[in-house]
């Protein structure tokens, strides 16, 4: 029997249980141990009907949901501020100036 091919990327496409971020009414939440079928190249997810719409009941269903996890949320436009100023930190251009406003080196 022929592979499952990806329709994005033409990759062979495996069974997995994964954890998957579901977007629902402008939410998003995870839920674990989800069977799929996933890109081994792109790593694309693909759902059976049946299970696509457990994910919807799981979703509409979220006030129940009493797990919570926490992540790390960077701003894009923010850490590219930062990085310009940890490149001026790392400049001995800008020594002088920071020892002349007080921040030391």
């Amino acid at each position: 029997m022929k592979p499952a091919m990806c329709e994005y990327c033409e990759g062979v496409v495996e069974t997995a249980i994964i954890r998957v971020p579901f977007h629902y009414r402008k939410e998003t939440i995870y839920i674990d141990r989800v069977p799929v079928q996933r890109c081994r190249q792109c790593e694309e997810i693909y759902y059976e009907a049946a299970i696509y719409k457990r994910l919807e009941k799981i979703a509409a269903n979220r006030r129940a949901i009493t797990k919570r996890i926490t992540f790390p949320l960077a701003d894009f436009a923010l850490t590219e501020a930062q990085e310009r100023n940890n490149l001026r930190r790392a400049d001995p251009r800008f020594a002088d100036l920071r020892r002349r406003v007080g921040l030391g080196q």
